[in-house]
C-alpha cells in the first residue's frame, strides 16, 4: 500500500510525488557551520512508466542561474536509492551525505530525475532554519 505523506515538504507532478521528510544536521564548535548528514526522503511512482531515479541535491540562499549551473553538492544515482521503481511502488530512504553549510543557506533542493531520459520529473524544496537543529 502507498503510504501517505505526511510532509509538509512534498511536490507531486505526473504521478511522482517526492518529499524531504527530514534531515540530520552536525555543527560545528562555532555552533553556526557544520554539515547536513543525512536526508530522509520518499518517492512514491503513480505516473505512466518505471523510472530509474536520480536526485540533485543543493543548499542556497537564493536560487538563481549561477547556483543552477553549479553542479549538486551532492548526487544520488539510481543504485544509492533504488535501480527501479515500477508503477504504483515506492521507496523510503534514508541517504547519508555530507553537505557543509555556513549557516547562510536557506532551502534545501531535492530535484529528481529519470536516467532513462535524464528528465527532470519533480522538484521538493524545504526551508533550513539551522536554529531548529540547535
Amino acid at each position: 500500500q502507498i503510504p501517505e505523506i505526511k510532509s509538509a515538504y512534498k511536490k507531486e507532478s505526473d504521478g511522482i510525488t517526492l518529499s524531504i521528510d527530514g534531515i540530520r544536521v552536525e555543527f560545528n564548535c562555532d555552533n553556526k557551520t557544520g554539515y547536513i548528514k543525512q536526508i530522509n526522503y520518499t518517492i512514491i511512482n503513480q505516473g505512466s512508466s518505471e523510472l530509474s531515479p536520480k536526485i540533485e541535491v543543493r543548499t542556497y540562499k537564493e536560487w538563481d542561474y549561477n547556483v543552477r549551473a553549479e553542479p549538486p553538492q551532492k548526487l544520488l544515482k539510481p543504485e544509492d536509492i533504488k535501480m527501479s521503481i515500477g508503477v504504483n511502488e515506492w521507496v523510503m530512504k534514508s541517504s547519508h551525505v555530507i553537505i557543509i553549510f555556513t549557516g547562510e543557506e536557506k532551502t534545501l533542493r531535492l530535484e529528481l530525475f529519470d536516467t532513462a531520459n535524464d528528465e527532470n520529473l519533480v522538484t521538493a524544496t524545504m526551508p533550513l532554519d539551522f536554529n531548529s537543529y540547535r
